[in-house]
């Protein structure tokens, strides 16, 4: 199957706004972001919480989220 590619980014990180979230027992402020203003080819440090419409993704702390040329999401642990 051949995936379709997704435009290159058009900034080094999609913009957000910031939320408090409740993680392991303590508030941390966590980066709110658009999933359909995640262009392929960007990172977004955790803690992030990605929205859809269909689903929300959390990126934790010490963690980070990467948009492949497909448009497909990433996580890895530093």
């Amino acid at each position: 199957i051949e995936l379709p590619s997704v435009p290159p980014p058009r900034a080094a990180e999609p913009a957000a706004h910031f939320v408090d979230v409740v993680y392991e027992g303590r508030v941390v402020s966590a980066r709110r972001i658009e999933r359909a203003q995640w262009p392929g080819g960007c990172e977004v440090a955790g803690p992030a919480l990605i929205t859809d419409y269909s689903a929300t993704l959390w990126i934790p702390p010490e963690w980070r989220g990467h948009v492949d040329e497909h448009g497909i999401v990433h996580l890895f642990q530093l």
